[in-house]
């Protein structure tokens, strides 16, 4: 009787396996979808670089991705800012030389002494979109190769110590 009840256990167990499906890991280089709410919020967008903008953009494509009137608007420059019901914050600008070269993000909270849990949350995402990062200067790094000429850097620091409250910045530029 208990080898009975072993092999219809193994031949459930198969089936249940078959009807769940192939899950595919996605490649570092593709970009993976997600649903991480605070994610969502900031980055708006699962293309390109940051709200579906990509280095190299003029400042009218860029601007007509963007939703909402800029806070700053310069010939070369673009600002815009974010919040959430809590405390958290953050503005993220773009500068354009021949082209926009530099993406800007600040986050921070000001109520609180650091961003942790924040700081984890960007440290898998952009992982799980680019790939390893390597460590400088208290920054993380991540190479992205199908930016420009010479891929382009995504640089994630934590200046909560800086600034006395939780603050991270994110910096994408060539």
């Amino acid at each position: 009787m208990t080898f009975y009840r072993t092999l219809f256990c193994l031949f459930a167990c198969a089936i249940f396996a078959a009807c769940q499906g192939k899950k595919e890991i996605p490649s570092a280089s593709e970009a993976p979808s997600y649903t991480d709410s605070v994610i969502v919020r900031i980055f708006g967008s699962d293309t390109g670089l940051f709200r579906g903008v990509s280095l190299g953009m003029t400042l009218p494509q860029v601007k007509t991705l963007q939703k909402g009137k800029p806070e700053e608007e310069e010939e070369d420059y673009l600002s815009y800012s974010f919040g959430f019901k809590d405390t958290l914050q953050g503005n993220y600008y773009y500068n354009f030389e021949e082209g926009l070269d530099e993406i800007g993000i600040d986050i921070y909270r000001e109520k609180q002494k650091e961003c942790n849990w924040i700081f984890d949350r960007l440290k898998t995402y952009f992982t799980k979109k680019y790939g390893p990062f390597r460590s400088e200067n208290r920054l993380l790094i991540w190479h992205v190769n199908n930016q420009g000429k010479e891929g382009a850097e995504v640089t994630l620091a934590d200046e909560s110590l800086d600034y006395g409250y939780g603050k991270l910045t994110v910096t994408i530029f060539p």
